[in-house]
């Protein structure tokens, strides 16, 4: 027999299903996150990796994956070179920014974001970026910290959330998170609607251009999940990978 969360507007929304998107929250951090969590030190101790660990989710903005992946890989040939091992005060945004342009990141938005996000660490304790996101996360102060990331040009909502979720994943500090902080960690883009939609999760209309959609949408999501008593960050994790990767974990089950 299917075990069913409570009712929603278009009926019930099973809980084995939730778990099971749990489940592919898991594969997301085998699959994606392991190589970080093994290396997670480093991103304490080295704010040009910590950097590195922020531009590896900030590129991601609603491009295809493949252009973003190419201007993150371009951009990273850029850093390598003219940032890594250096005083970042010594670093003229303009100049890298022209510099980011010749070696084929052609997204002006783009450039401006790595240009900002540069210039958002030197106003942090040892310009770490990584660290920030910890301390504000252990401190109930997330919804501080997505405010003062969005304030970077060309991050929004979902990156912030994105990079927030991804930090606390790594770092095992969702059971530090207070549940009125949830909202903070969940990025909600076309998979992640997509799935908590035929869940039945997610009720109604949703434009994700619009903030008090996303809004009720990360509150539909994450009272299910506590409903079913799964991780609010691996069901958004998971829900993300089974909407990216449907096909492959299709074959994947046959």
């Amino acid at each position: 027999m299917t075990e069913l969360t409570p009712q929603t507007e278009k009926g019930a929304a099973p809980a084995d299903r939730i778990r099971m998107i749990e489940g592919f929250g898991r594969r997301y951090v085998r699959d994606f996150l392991a190589g970080e969590t093994v290396g997670r030190e480093a991103f304490l101790g080295d704010s040009y990796e910590a950097l590195k660990f922020f531009f590896r989710r900030s590129f991601y903005r609603g491009q295809r994956d493949e252009v973003s992946d190419n201007f993150r890989q371009k951009a990273f040939e850029v850093l390598d070179e003219k940032v890594k091992g250096q005083d970042l005060d010594d670093v003229s945004g303009g100049v890298l920014e022209e510099q980011l342009w010749h070696n084929g990141v052609n997204n002006a938005t783009d450039r401006r974001m790595v240009r900002q996000t540069i210039d958002f660490t030197q106003q942090l304790p040892e310009r770490n970026i990584v660290r920030y996101a910890i301390e504000k996360i252990k401190s109930g102060q997330a919804g501080q910290a997505q405010g003062e990331l969005t304030g970077i040009f060309g991050v929004g909502d979902k990156i912030a959330s994105f990079y927030l979720r991804d930090v606390a994943l790594v770092f095992g500090l969702e059971e530090e998170i207070a549940e009125a902080e949830l909202k903070y960690f969940q990025p909600v883009d076309t998979w992640v609607l997509q799935v908590a939609a035929k869940l039945a999760i997610v009720t109604g209309d949703v434009n994700l251009t619009r903030p008090t959609h996303i809004e009720k949408a990360k509150e539909q999501i994450i009272g299910a999940c506590r409903t079913a008593g799964v991780s609010t960050l691996l069901f958004n994790a998971g829900a993300w990978y089974a909407g990216a990767y449907s096909l492959e974990l299709l074959l994947a089950a046959d």
